[in-house]
C-alpha cells in the first residue's frame, strides 16, 4: 500500500495517516510496481521517494473486509470469477477458505458485513434480509391507492404500525406507477410525501406512552419511491 499525508508527500510507513492507499490486483500482474511520491508542492513530478507496491497485494487472502466487497462484484462478471493470478482461486474460494480457518463460532455481527450509514449516527447492516414497508400515499396506486392518502396521520399511523410488525425501511411513493398513471408535478408528489415525513418524525410509538418512553418520533429510516 501507499500511505499519503494531507499533502501529497509519503506519509511515515505504519504511521498515523489519512489516506492508506492498497492497490490489490491489477488484470493479471504479478511483480512490483514502482511509484514515486509527488513534489513537495504536491503538484506532482514524481521527484519524492520511491515506494515499490507487490502486486497482487500479499495479504488480499488473510483480510475478510477485502474478500468480502471483492466476492460481490464477482456477481457482476460475466463469468462470475475474480481470479487471484498466483493461486488462480477465486475471492469466493480465497473468503471460503479464510472462514474456514477462522472457525464457524463467529457470530454475525462479527463477520464483515455492508453496511449504508444513515444519518444521526443510525446505520442498515446487511447482514441479514432487510424488510421494506410499501406506504403508497397515492390515490390511484393499483395495490391500495386511496388507502393511506387522506391524512398524513393516517399515513404515519401505517407507517408506525409497519415498523412495529418489523419493517427496517418505509418506502413513500407519492405517485403511482401503475399502467397508465399520468406523471405527478413534483410540486404536487412533495405536497403528499412530506407532511407524511415530518408527521412519522414526530408521531409518538403505540405502546410507548405505556412503557414509559420518551414520546419522541420514530427515527426509522425513510425512502422516497
Amino acid at each position: 500500500g501507499r500511505d499519503v499525508d494531507p499533502d501529497g508527500r509519503t506519509a511515515v510507513r505504519y504511521g498515523p495517516r489519512p489516506v492508506d492507499l492498497d492497490i490489490l490486483l491489477f488484470d493479471d500482474v504479478v511483480g512490483h510496481l514502482v511509484v514515486s511520491s509527488s513534489d513537495d508542492d504536491g503538484g506532482g513530478g514524481g521527484t519524492g521517494p520511491e515506494m515499490p507496491l507487490e502486486i497482487p497485494h500479499p495479504r488480499i487472502a488473510e483480510r475478510e473486509f477485502v474478500l468480502s466487497p471483492m466476492r460481490d462484484l464477482e456477481g457482476g462478471k460475466e463469468d462470475g470469477r475474480i481470479a487471484h493470478p498466483v493461486s488462480n482461486a477465486t475471492m469466493s474460494e480465497l473468503l471460503a477458505s479464510l472462514l474456514r480457518r477462522g472457525g464457524n463460532d463467529r457470530t454475525e455481527e462479527e463477520r464483515a458485513v455492508r453496511v449504508l450509514p444513515l444519518p444521526r449516527g443510525r446505520m442498515l447492516r446487511f447482514n441479514r434480509t432487510l424488510i421494506m414497508g410499501i406506504l403508497n400515499v397515492t390515490p390511484d396506486s393499483f395495490s391500495d391507492g386511496g388507502k393511506h392518502s387522506s391524512s398524513a396521520e393516517v399515513a404515519a399511523e401505517r407507517a408506525l404500525r409497519l415498523e412495529m410488525e418489523g419493517a427496517d425501511v418505509i418506502d413513500i411513493g407519492g405517485e403511482s406507477t401503475r399502467p397508465g398513471a399520468e406523471a405527478v408535478p413534483v410540486d404536487e408528489e412533495l405536497r403528499r410525501v412530506i407532511p407524511v415525513i415530518e408527521r412519522i418524525r414526530q408521531e409518538r410509538r403505540r405502546g410507548e406512552d405505556e412503557g414509559g418512553g420518551s414520546g419522541c418520533g420514530s427515527d426509522v429510516p425513510i425512502s422516497i419511491d
